[in-house]
């Protein structure tokens, strides 16, 4: 066995190690588990939000107003009496749609941004640190 094949192997083992160890400190953190539990619920009844709402959110019954929790409507009824649980369903894939597409905007400007700072050179970096620090110091309530 060579050198190098040694040293692959040692890396690969390493690498596999650190996973596994990843994974057991996971599982052993309850925090973090919980957490992964309700990030998954929230994943489901967004792709399937449509699917398994008991009523459809926006059919209004009067009549059905301000009620409180009930067997018929687990979270109650709002003031036009639309389930609030069909609509809590439906609301989170207009959250989750959200998410992406922010996240998708700053990638792609933090990717074009730090792909021109490292081509064109120091100026360019310079110029884009510049910028960003100005933006930053001015506070969020400026921006509405």
């Amino acid at each position: 066995m060579t050198a190098t094949a040694h040293a692959t192997g040692i890396k690969r083992a390493k690498s596999r190690n650190l996973w596994r160890d990843a994974a057991r400190r996971f599982v052993r953190n309850k925090l973090a588990i919980v957490g992964m539990v309700v990030v998954v619920v929230f994943l489901v009844l967004a792709i399937l939000g449509s699917a398994i709402t008991p009523y459809d959110p926006f059919d209004q019954d009067l009549i059905a107003a301000l009620q409180g929790p009930s067997p018929a409507h687990w979270l109650g009824t709002d003031d036009l009496g639309r389930d609030v649980l069909s609509r809590l369903i439906i609301g989170a894939r207009t959250a989750l749609f959200v998410a992406i597409v922010t996240i998708s905007i700053s990638l792609v400007i933090g990717i074009v941004l730090g792909t021109m700072a490292g081509y064109l050179g120091p100026w360019a970096d310079t110029l884009i640190m510049w910028f960003s620090d100005v933006v930053q110091s001015i506070p969020p309530y400026c921006w509405l």
